[in-house]
């Protein structure tokens, strides 16, 4: 329905004031993106007394009206807050080498969005900002493979660590219901609003962002679409973004998505990008298959039907397998063949073939493996040991990374959700460091 009709100022603002910050924190939550809209029950805004007068003051002056769920209501008690250890594991998955759909995954993924960064771009390989010169690298091919080496070696020179500074959240904010799992809704940014696909929605850049040739360069993004949104809608970049939200276990991912979908999707966003700059050259440059958490499973099953046309993957806290025979004694070996495509990738990452970005939390795990099984699996796999971190105070800063052409794995500290959630943030990394150097993406203009 639409808000702001014919107002009697007090009485408005009255209301606004007697509504409960509870309420107020409920609706953030709602809006914070992990786990999509239906994570939470739909709430109109309930801005404080001077919020909500000076939009009174607004709509009555003119302003655009703001759009508010059909059939929302101010009703309803606050859900309890997620605990802050870890939830029971379900039984054995349904699905060979992915976790039981009741597991962490599936809990953790109805959370409210992670931290995102606070201050400046943190320092990393590459230099945060730097571009190579020259016109943007081919989409395949040797000027693509010397493209990622170029950025590799970029950053080895440097001889940076990837860090970054905590995240600060005053007493103010944490009154107003943000936590380490939500933080403030920075905007759309350069962003038009977005528009609906099938399945998903599509991020577009207002202005620029493109090649002369109407060439973009697209996020294709699994689980947690919204809170991505958040990370690098602040940041100077050209990217398009498309989200889909498919369910809350990779199970459901790998259920729902196929190779022969990821088509249709290519397709919708091609037209996306045509209605939205009206040119109908628009086309995808570059394409990189993004997830957080259970959105890993999205990715695998698109790279069971080969890797043509995706020049990078990112994953965030997402990588996951089951045991092959678990014994509550002793774990057996973990099930290797199920993650086949994508460690497969991974291996033309670290011979400069493909960009592969992937970072994981220390979060713990009972029937299946956790991201740190898998990031010690995929290490050995490559023959490739990690380079502790620096040290640091904060309690999910980086433990170890390593960087072999194309190839990014970086793990960070925490074991609770909260250090699951801000695994999110570090999607500017991968773009604003890695991607958009190595592509030589153009930056949306105002």
């Amino acid at each position: 329905m639409w808000a702001w009709g014919a107002l009697d100022l007090g009485a408005f603002c009255g209301k606004m004031h007697e509504i409960p910050g509870r309420l107020r924190w409920r609706d953030r939550r709602r809006q914070s993106g992990i786990g999509g809209d239906s994570a939470l029950p739909p709430l109109t805004l309930a801005p404080s007394r001077s919020a909500a007068c000076l939009c009174a003051f607004l709509a009555l002056a003119g302003c655009k009206q703001r759009r508010v769920d059909a059939g929302s209501s101010l009703s309803g008690e606050l859900p309890a807050r997620p605990p802050a250890g870890l939830l029971p594991a379900s039984p054995a998955p349904a699905v060979a080498g992915t976790p039981p759909a009741g597991a962490l995954l599936a809990d953790i993924a109805a959370m409210p969005a992670g931290p995102l960064p606070a201050g400046p771009l943190p320092a990393g390989p590459p230099s945060a900002g730097s571009r190579p010169a020259g016109p943007p690298p081919a989409a395949s091919g040797p000027a693509a493979e010397a493209a990622v080496a170029a950025v590799a070696a970029s950053a080895a020179s440097a001889a940076s660590v990837p860090v970054r500074e905590p995240v600060n959240l005053s007493e103010l904010d944490r009154g107003n219901g943000y936590w380490e799992c939500m933080l403030p809704d920075p905007g759309m940014g350069h962003y038009a609003p977005m528009r609906q696909v099938p399945l998903g929605w599509v991020f577009i850049p207002k202005k620029g962002g493109h090649t002369g040739d109407m060439g973009f360069d697209v996020l294709v993004h699994f689980h947690g679409f919204q809170a991505v949104r958040k990370s690098i809608v602040g940041l100077p970049t050209g990217v398009v973004l498309a989200g889909f939200e498919l369910g809350t276990s990779s199970g459901a991912y790998a259920d729902k998505v196929s190779p022969l979908l990821f088509e249709s999707i290519r397709a919708s966003i091609t037209t996306a990008l045509r209605a939205q700059t009206k040119d109908d050259r628009a086309h995808i440059r570059h394409l990189a298959l993004t997830a957080w958490s259970a959105g890993y499973a999205a990715v695998n099953r698109i790279l069971r039907g080969g890797d043509q046309g995706i020049d990078a993957v990112v994953l965030l806290d997402g990588l996951h397998t089951g045991y092959l025979n678990p014994t509550p004694e002793e774990p057996q070996p973990l099930d290797v063949a199920s993650l086949e495509p994508i460690l497969a990738f991974a291996e033309r990452a670290a011979a400069g073939e493909k960009i592969f970005f992937f970072t994981h939390s220390e979060v713990g795990t009972n029937t299946y493996a956790s991201t740190t099984k898998t990031a010690n699996l995929l290490l050995s796999r490559l023959k490739l040991a990690p380079t502790p971190g620096p040290p640091t105070k904060d309690p999910y800063g980086l433990t170890s990374f390593v960087q072999q052409k194309g190839l990014y794995v970086r793990g960070y500290g925490g074991a609770n959700e909260a250090a699951h959630c801000d695994q999110v943030r570090f999607m500017r990394d991968a773009v604003h460091e890695v991607l958009e150097p190595a592509w030589g993406t153009p930056p949306a203009t105002d």
